[in-house]
């Protein structure tokens, strides 16, 4: 799963089966499964700490809010550092462990699990503004998801969840279709801004271009599934290391072949 040329470039003294088997672990932890993009970036950010603290060039006084050390991702990373810490001899300062968690709570995942990333108050909100967003672009598009709805929400949720916390720690992504969507889809990009101010007001902080095509291709994906719903269509199964937004367009292109 993950793409190792760079760690046999630059890191192929490490223990590189170790360290995927400490990603794993999160994995296993958190009830989710990282893309192949994001398993190969949280290996290669590891790979990049323990090269630095053994070399005596650890970060230093990074600090977070006291709700980042209280998170499951900040004590599932400090219990895999105690596993790196004795396999190579080294001792990881606090400043790494925040590090790392922030990667974390940014990861893109595939499966939809949210239980961990917010306490009640904040899932509640969260799930207000997705279900505000869907249904402004529902109303943009003059599509009723009726049945589907409550799917469609759950899945701009997944989205969110890692969206919100790249947002606050400032750790910007790249879309590598966006000059596409930018070509084919501009109004949906133009729409999917303005939906996205409930977002930003929350944040309180102005959503990039990047981000918001992401969000953009779930709306594509839903907006296309609904209006082109028919019976008897061929079933395929789409796997796209880059995540589950991605593959929602795969599955949407494909499904345009037979409509």
């Amino acid at each position: 799963r993950a793409n190792t040329i760079l760690l046999d470039d630059l890191f192929k003294d490490l223990d590189r089966e170790f360290l995927i088997g400490q990603i794993q672990h999160l994995e296993k932890e958190l009830g989710e499964i990282f893309s192949d993009e994001t398993f190969s970036s949280l290996l290669i950010h590891l790979s990049i700490i323990v090269y630095r603290v053994s070399r005596n060039c650890s970060l230093k006084e990074i600090t977070g809010e006291t709700t980042l050390n209280n998170s499951i991702e900040y004590t599932l990373t400090s219990q895999i550092i105690e596993n790196i810490n004795t396999r190579f001899t080294i001792t990881i300062p606090s400043e790494e462990i925040y590090y790392f968690t922030v990667h974390l709570l940014g990861a893109k995942v595939i499966t939809k699990n949210t239980k961990y990333k917010f306490n009640e108050t904040e899932a509640i909100i969260i799930r207000n503004i997705a279900t505000k967003m869907v249904e402004e672009i529902g109303n943009l598009y003059a599509v009723d998801f009726k049945e589907k709805k409550e799917d469609v929400i759950d899945g701009l949720i997944t989205h969110l969840i890692p969206t919100v916390y790249r947002i606050k720690y400032k750790k910007r992504i790249l879309n590598p279709i966006y000059p596409e969507m930018e070509q084919k889809y501009s109004d949906l990009l133009g729409n999917t801004k303005i939906v996205c101010r409930h977002l930003s007001e929350y944040c309180k902080e102005e959503i990039n271009e990047q981000e918001v095509s992401y969000i953009a291709m779930h709306f594509l994906a839903a907006l296309h599934s609904k209006l082109n719903e028919k019976t008897d269509m061929p079933k395929a199964i789409v796997v796209c290391g880059s995540g589950y937004g991605t593959a929602q367009v795969v599955a949407m292109q494909l499904s345009s072949l037979f409509s």
